[in-house]
């Protein structure tokens, strides 16, 4: 299950769909294996498949969208990209914690 509200993570392009202005995804950071499908024009237009996005996505009821910028990496950056992500994301947990002391 999706959230329901706008959160920011890295996502893989699985397809895209220019006539229609979508893109299907997976979320690299998330729990969840379930595919969204997220409007963006002109990125369905000028992504190719395995592409990685970082960006907010911004749901609604009817659909989900990026919401403003976005950053886009070659489909081979995802590991790398992850493997920084973990990095990070341990030291941001410590200089939390250290503060917190």
């Amino acid at each position: 299950m999706q959230p329901n509200f706008f959160y920011t993570s890295l996502f893989k392009i699985i397809d895209r769909n220019p006539k229609e202005g979508t893109l299907l995804l997976t979320d690299l950071l998330g729990e969840s294996d379930e595919p969204l499908s997220v409007i963006n024009i002109n990125l369905s237009k000028t992504a190719k498949s395995n592409y990685v996005v970082f960006s907010r996505i911004l749901p609604t009821e009817a659909f989900k969208v990026f919401s403003g910028m976005f950053a886009a990496f070659d489909g081979s950056s995802d590991r790398a990209l992850l493997k920084r992500y973990k990095v990070m994301k341990k030291r941001v947990k410590a200089e939390r914690e250290c503060r917190l002391l």
